[in-house]
């Protein structure tokens, strides 16, 4: 007998871009990490009305992975790390 399986939900790719962005950025304390998630959600939904044209994906990769979005956003000098200083 086969076991049901859960719905699958399309793809979110601003949602699965910004998830990637909040791990990168787990070391950040979690205001800091969630006006960053602020910061880049608006950033895309700005840039989503003033250029419908624009793919969701092109928008996406403007900004760079979500490594380099962290960095240039919250260099890693302002991440503390437990234990380090």
């Amino acid at each position: 007998m086969k076991t049901p399986t859960a719905p699958t939900t399309p793809a979110d790719p601003v949602r699965d871009y910004l998830a990637a962005v909040e791990r990168e950025a787990s070391a950040l304390p979690a205001d800091r990490r969630q006006e960053l998630l602020a910061d880049l959600a608006e950033h895309i939904d700005v840039t989503r009305a003033e250029r419908p044209d624009v793919a969701t994906g092109e928008i996406l990769a403007g900004l760079g992975t979500p490594v380099r979005s962290r960095r240039r956003r919250c260099p890693r000098r302002a991440v503390v790390v437990p234990g380090q200083r």
